[in-house]
């Protein structure tokens, strides 16, 4: 099995105690009963043994402060519903990872030329039983919650907001897409031919251009929007996704929630792990905030 300290893990990695985490976890000491739980998920999705991860597994069905589901505990905020929500979801799911996979395959079929489904087949391949993408987070989201009013910045070919609508038991009131929609790949009825393949009868709002520009001027337009759910992942300089972070900040509900795309070091030179965490700084008070770093890696801030 392999042992984590909680910010790295290796196979002879053991714990500031000098123990094999798993027994660390099972004692308890120095730990809430919170952090038990969250480390003992962690550390689920890196353990292969059958004895280890039964273990692992009691420890998690231990009472927590967290719901099983939206709806089901008393007195929650809407973020809060969201935040423990997801910290279950923050793992693989193998029942999940086939629904993401269907829908890539099936848009695969209208635009053979998308690369995506190789690329995360690709993630996939490297990450067996462990990967995990903000796509798997949309299908959870999209079961579970209502979102009146989305956004993305740089929707693609709109495989992203498939995900999400695709399995929304009641569908959004409001769709925006920001995106260049400059090139012969990426444009509004590709994203229109892709919703449509998928029996999705949502037309959304196409916003081309600059979002640096276009964000704030669809915001001076609609002064009392405020959305739900939001998805930076366009402009990938530093200078240019903060620029995005900030501009859609005030515009987000009340118990909604930020997706930032491309936060490891595995996306390469997009990778934008300081950009995030330069975000959080001053904010760790006004947000609940979930991470993955398997993959290409995605953050959540769900507003409190």
């Amino acid at each position: 099995m392999r042992y984590i300290n909680f910010t790295a893990f290796d196979s002879n990695i053991k714990d500031a105690n000098g123990k094999p985490v798993i027994e660390y976890i099972q004692s308890g000491v120095g730990l809430t009963e919170a952090e038990k739980t969250e480390a003992a998920r962690w550390l689920l999705s890196e353990v292969m043994n059958p004895a280890d991860r039964a273990i692992i597994e009691k420890i998690i069905k231990e009472p927590v402060a967290s719901p099983s589901a939206p709806g089901k505990a008393k007195g929650l905020t809407r973020a809060e519903s969201i935040y423990f929500y997801l910290k279950d979801k923050m793992r693989f799911d193998e029942k999940i990872n086939d629904e993401v996979f269907y829908i890539m395959r099936r848009l695969k079929e209208i635009n053979p030329g998308d690369t995506y489904l190789e690329a995360y087949e690709g993630h996939l391949a490297r990450n067996p039983f462990k990967f995990l993408d903000y796509y798997h987070i949309l299908v959870e989201l999209g079961q579970e919650f209502r979102f009146n009013n989305v956004m993305e910045i740089g929707c693609r070919t709109g495989i992203s907001i498939c995900q999400l609508l695709y399995h929304q038991k009641i569908m959004s009131k409001r769709v925006v897409l920001f995106d260049l929609f400059n090139d012969a790949f990426v444009y509004p009825n590709l994203v229109r031919m892709n919703l449509k393949h998928l029996g999705i009868q949502k037309e959304p709002v196409f916003i081309a251009g600059d979002s640096k520009v276009t964000v704030p001027r669809f915001f001076q337009d609609n002064p009392s929007e405020k959305m739900d759910y939001i998805l930076v992942d366009g402009d990938h300089s530093r200078e240019g996704a903060m620029t995005d972070l900030l501009n859609v900040e005030p515009m987000l509900a009340e118990g909604g929630m930020i997706v930032f795309d491309d936060i490891s070091t595995n996306a390469g030179e997009c990778g934008l792990i300081d950009v995030w965490n330069k975000f959080k700084q001053g904010r760790e008070d006004k947000y609940f905030w979930l991470e993955s770093m398997i993959g290409k890696g995605f953050g959540i801030a769900i507003k409190k």
